[in-house]
Formats: structure tokens, sequence, C-alpha cells
């Protein structure tokens, strides 16, 4: 007889380890619209950095 289930390994915010390795056999690049948000986000920055340098 079993008094307790020894608790599944979890990090601080609860995540659970067996998600956390499914989701680094993902490469980034295959993920739909990463490569496009990068390029937004990259180019938001780089036209900041930009206009900083004006100012």
């Amino acid at each position: 007889m079993v008094w307790h289930r020894r608790p599944r390994p979890c990090d601080s915010a609860g995540v659970h380890s067996s998600l956390i390795t499914a989701a680094d056999e993902v490469d980034w690049y295959d993920i739909p619209g990463v490569r496009l948000l990068g390029l937004v986000v990259g180019g938001l920055l780089l036209i900041a950095a930009i206009r900083a340098m004006f100012r």
C-alpha cells in the first residue's frame, strides 16, 4: 500500500520538466511566425537606436 505519491519534478513556476524537454526538441525556426516576429522586433529596435543617436 502506497501512502503518498512522489511529486513530479516541477520548477519554481510549477512547470513540469517533461514539458520543458518537449519544448527543447523543437527548433525556434520551425515555429511559424518566429522569424517574422524577430524581423519586426529587430527593426523596431534598430529604428529606436537610430532615433536615439540624433536626439
